[in-house]
């Protein structure tokens, strides 16, 4: 890389500059939106209550389904180290979830007036 003289480091302050007023735009214009993780991580959790409940269907057990989720989430993952006790609950909490819905058992637990569950 070339040396960096006084105009290209003017350049690259003005361009900073203009990129943080830009951000600022835009982030006011989008304040009340979910940010990108949260939208990824709700993602994530639909996919996996979906793809939970097509495997229960399927007849593949909870355990196994429990194992198989853990798995997915972090198949290519080479700095990944192991499984937190808050991910395997969340994930069991998932497929309990689906297991109750493709079973029936969630309308033992549905208030009168909860059609949205």
């Amino acid at each position: 890389m070339g040396v960096m003289n006084d105009n290209d480091r003017r350049l690259r302050a003005r361009q900073k500059a203009e990129e943080a007023a830009r951000d600022e735009v835009w982030d006011a214009a989008h304040a009340d939106a979910p940010h990108f993780e949260q939208l990824a991580s709700w993602n994530l959790h639909e996919m996996e209550r979906d793809f939970a409940e097509r495997m229960i269907r399927d007849g593949l057990d909870v355990d196994s389904l429990v194992g198989l989720v853990l798995a997915m989430r972090h198949a290519h993952d080479p700095l990944y180290v192991g499984v937190s006790e808050g991910e395997a609950a969340e994930v069991q909490s998932t497929v309990d979830l689906a297991w109750m819905l493709v079973t029936g058992q969630l309308d033992y637990f549905r208030d009168e007036g909860d059609e949205d569950v």
